[in-house]
């Protein structure tokens, strides 16, 4: 019997067990007020009707208890009876989870434990009972339980002491006690924390909860504490610990006191952020321990970890409304303006919370005025909560957060790690690792970094706060703050920049030295949002020089022709600039990883990259007027010219290089000393009038894939190299032989191969082939065996296939005009597509795995086969010749049968069939019913 249950069927909530003469008329009577005015049902033994038998009756009371209160007086262990009672208590404990809570009423609770004092007299009178082992026994465990002592006390505090007790350990029976008022949506999170607690095994568990601030753990780690501590004999909960952490004494000492050094079975939450509780807690058998914490390295040797997710946005709504209006419901008038706040929070129940209570019966006019502050200035209430996460950081790890809250959410975490370490020094791989573990930032898709929009904003808000003045801060990431240091060329604190050139609404001019005395800036990104904006930035009289610690500069739509870049520079990004050339003479870019310049189209010149002994990628896609280029660089691993249709002369040495795109440019004759390219692993040709490829191309031995669409001069491939895994010859029309294929190759692309005839010997491992319009392959070869997708639509000359493949699930056939027959067909087959096979008279016998069949257009087609019981899509539109449909098959939901002239009968109609199609059909002599049909088309 569950939990639950349980409850449920018990007749009493709480059974009172005492010594009559010491304590009917004090505390017992009072207790028995004070939780009949709780509505809790509690059982007194003066209930028992005269002329019952007390015993059985007692008993029966007992067992249909859910907590027994055990009040321990001076006189208790004198009477038999009632130490009787307390061995069918503890028994119940055991076989009914039954909860017993000890009360200690002017006695120390030692005497109980041990049977000394009055309880010691009292097992004297004993003596000689055969009982007294198991009553001794039985004081020593109840003694050992949580309860409550009332020397020193007021007894009305004592009395709401235990109320407050019995009322947490009967949750699901009282659950609007104020505990638990106005928790939404925080069954989600309870019920999967629960399965990872495993409640009622031996097997000690301890559970970490993990998140950002404000979402909502330690709430959650408290009701989890109030709905199960009855199950345990010690519980404790500490809260922030974190505030603590220098005095771990004293908090030990807290805990232990708490659980009164109990043997097993303790339940303990705590607020954790810097304690180990390993160093200092031995969990015994059943026990329960949960820690929450906004740092996940902390619950590294813990059992389970769960994060804590934020509310959905229904829950959302409702959590802010019950805040703000007391209500479910946002009233009519605030509907819009109250989402617009839930939009804000992003799901963060603190947040919600609030900005709730802070607009709670304030005017329209005050929440507008509201949301449109929180736009400029966060809320310092969530703001502190959020920092305490931000303030454990080391100085290194702040930066690498304040970078990524700034200039890096969105971006992918590899080009973040290897900017931050490469250009700016940090150590990121380590701080990332830090910011996530401490829910900080997160990985979406595993490699886009993200984090909340409030924790960005907590970060913005820091370097905001450190000066009012836009030049004297660190990092400058809207318009007005960059327009206002460079237009007063400021900003000697100035570390990084960002601009949109989206928020331009017309033309930004700068002076030349702009950027002279931004001595510390070492970002700078101008950028081409997606809405294209005509406005830009102009420097009228030129650019005198950028800053010489620049590491990072990403400028769209540079308007200079030429300037001088700094030394320094790391990476360097000018798409669709109006470069001509860089500079004058030479540089040395001795630590420059990245250059792209695409879509510059009236770059004429590139610089002499030779002494950047550290560049590892040139993007110089789309410029179309560079005529010639010289690239001599060891650590080069990327080059891309796509589209660089003047390039007349190419000069590239690298030993390094691993992918080279020359695809869309004049090129037409490849060197041999692409053979010498030993790192090569692509290479991208598309588009050339290249004619063949170099003999050495087979010593190519860790090239992966070759790329060759649109190349409609090739007319030969000499040896591929064994390595090579993807092969695309799309459009290639005038190649008309393919040489030995290399067991390596598992993805190639054929299509529109118009000239090829035949295929050599395909590797066995092939899983899919597309022969699609070629239109003079007359014959296959044998198939590989794991194939399961053959597509040969458009092939014209085709007339007859190979055996199939066992494995074969898909078959087009589309447009193959002389395939006049077909072959067994495989078992597996699911799809089969002979459209416009204008030879095709006959079928062999279909496959029961087949669920679509397609015949449209198949002129000559007379005889069919029996149709499988699995299909469930027929098209036989247009086929002239069918005279008749064998039974149609009950899983059939589509039919068409369309300019079918000699169609004469139709079979009965499955009540599966939604649709039929019946058009141009005159020689149907039955009336079709069309009843059960979701479309039917007659004319």
């Amino acid at each position: 019997m569950d939990e639950q249950q349980r409850i449920r069927t018990n007749k009493y909530d709480v059974f009172l067990s005492f010594r009559g003469e010491d304590t009917r008329l004090n505390i017992v009577s009072h207790l028995y007020k004070a939780l009949n005015e709780e509505k809790v049902k509690t059982f007194m033994d003066d209930q028992l009707e005269k002329g019952d038998e007390i015993s059985p009756a007692l008993i029966k009371a007992i067992e249909d208890s859910h907590v027994s209160i055990v009040v321990f007086s001076k006189d208790y262990a004198s009477s038999k009876w009632c130490l009787d009672e307390l061995s069918k208590i503890l028994e119940c404990k055991k076989s009914q989870k039954q909860i017993v809570i000890p009360v200690f009423y002017n006695i120390d609770p030692s005497h109980v434990r041990n049977q000394t004092g009055s309880y010691e007299q009292a097992f004297a009178k004993h003596e000689g009972d055969l009982r007294c082992n198991k009553w001794r026994n039985d004081l020593n465990q109840a003694a050992n339980l949580a309860g409550w002592d009332s020397r020193g006390r007021s007894e009305v505090e004592f009395l709401k002491d235990i109320i407050e007790d019995v009322l947490k350990k009967l949750p699901s029976r009282y659950p609007s006690h104020p505990i638990h008022k106005g928790l939404v949506g925080i069954e989600e999170n309870y019920d999967q924390i629960l399965s990872l607690l495993k409640i009622g095994t031996s097997e000690v568990k301890i559970v970490g909860i993990w998140g950002m601030g404000g979402i909502g753990k330690t709430t959650l780690a408290r009701v989890l504490y109030d709905n199960l501590s009855y199950e345990f004999e010690g519980c404790c909960f500490l809260e922030k610990v974190w505030e603590k952490s220098d005095k771990l004494k004293d908090l030990c000492d807290d805990l232990f006191s708490t659980l009164l050094k109990k043997k097993k079975d303790s339940l303990n939450d705590f607020d954790m952020e810097r304690l180990r509780q390993r160093a200092f807690l031995g969990p015994q058998t059943g026990s329960r321990v949960v820690v929450t914490t906004r740092d996940k390295q902390i619950l590294s040797p813990f059992d389970e970890i769960y994060e804590v997710k934020g509310l959905s946005s229904h829950n959302s709504l409702q959590l802010f409304c019950l805040a703000a209006f007391r209500e479910k419901q946002p009233k009519d008038e605030y509907e819009v303006l109250s989402k617009q706040v839930v939009s804000y929070c992003k799901n963060n129940p603190l947040a919600l919370k609030v900005l709730g209570s802070r607009l709670r019966t304030r005017k329209i006019e005050v929440w507008k005025s509201e949301l449109k502050k929180l736009e400029e200035i966060p809320n310092m209430e969530i703001q502190k909560v959020l920092k305490l996460s931000y303030d454990d950081l080391e100085p290194h790890e702040k930066d690498i957060f304040l970078d990524i809250a700034c200039f890096f959410r969105g971006e992918e975490r590899d080009w973040v790690t290897g900017l931050l370490e490469e250009a700016f020094g940090f150590f990121p791989e380590l701080g990332i690792e830090v910011l996530l573990d401490k829910a900080l930032i997160t990985i979406s898709y595993g490699k886009w970094i993200e984090m909340h929009d409030l924790l960005q904003e907590m970060g913005r808000g820091i370097v905001h706060r450190k000066s009012d003045d836009n030049r004297r801060r660190s990092r400058l990431w809207k318009f007005e703050q960059v327009h206002d240091a460079l237009k007063h060329n400021k900003g000697t604190d100035v570390e990084g920049i960002v601009l949109d050139l989206d928020e331009l609404t017309a033309d930004l001019s700068w002076s030349s030295d702009s950027f002279a005395k931004m001595t510390n800036l070492r970002f700078l990104r101008i950028s081409l949002g997606w809405r294209f904006n005509s406005s830009n930035v102009c420097f009228p009289n030129g650019l005198e020089t950028l800053p010489g610690e620049l590491k990072f500069l990403y400028w769209d739509r540079c308007c200079l022709e030429s300037f001088s870049l700094p030394t320094q520079l790391v990476e360097l990004h000018m798409r669709h600039s109006k470069l001509k050339k860089l500079w004058d003479g030479d540089q040395n870019l001795v630590n420059l990883e990245k250059v792209d310049l695409s879509y510059s189209e009236d770059l004429i010149e590139m610089l002499d990259l030779s002494k950047s002994e550290k560049l590892k990628s040139v993007n110089l896609s789309d410029c179309k007027s560079l005529h010639q280029l010289r690239v001599h660089s060891k650590s080069l691993c990327v080059l891309i010219l796509k589209g660089c249709s003047s390039l007349d002369e190419i000069s590239v040495t690298s030993e390094g290089i691993t992918s080279l795109n020359f695809s869309s440019t004049t090129i037409s004759k490849l060197s041999s000393s692409i053979g010498l390219l030993m790192s090569l692993q692509e290479l991208d040709l598309s588009g050339t009038n290249i004619v063949s490829l170099p003999t050495n191309v087979k010593n190519l031995s860790m090239l992966r894939k070759l790329t060759l669409i649109d190349c409609r001069e090739l007319e030969s491939l000499s040896q591929l190299p064994p390595s090579l895994e993807g092969l695309n010859l799309y459009n290639c029309w005038k190649l008309k032989h393919l040489p030995m294929l290399p067991a390596s190759l598992c993805n190639i692309s054929l299509n529109n191969c118009r000239e090829f005839e035949s295929l050599p010997e395909l590797p066995p491992s092939w899983e899919e082939l597309n022969l699609n319009d070629w239109w003079k392959l007359k014959h296959l070869p044998m198939l590989p065996p794991s194939l399961k997708s053959l597509r040969l639509n458009n092939c014209r000359e085709l007339k007859s296939l190979p055996e199939l493949p066992p494995s074969l699930e898909e078959l087009d056939l589309i447009d193959c005009w002389k395939l006049n027959h077909l072959h067994m067909l495989p078992p597996s087959l699911g799809k089969l597509r002979s459209k416009n096979c204008r030879e095709l008279e006959s079928l062999p016998k279909l496959p029961p795995s087949l669920e679509q069949l397609d015949l449209n257009d198949c002129w000559k087609l007379k005889h069919r086969p029996m149709l499988p019981p699995s299909l469930r899509s027929l098209h036989l539109n247009n086929c002239k010749e069918l005279e008749s449909l064998p039974q149609l098959p009950p899983s059939l939901k589509q039919l068409d049968l369309n300019d079918c002239w000699k169609l004469k009968h139709l079979p009965m109609l499955p009540p599966s069939l939604r649709t039929l199609h019946l058009e141009s059909l005159m020689t149907i002599e039955e009336e079709v019913d069309c009843g059960n049909l979701s479309k039917c088309v007659m004319h």
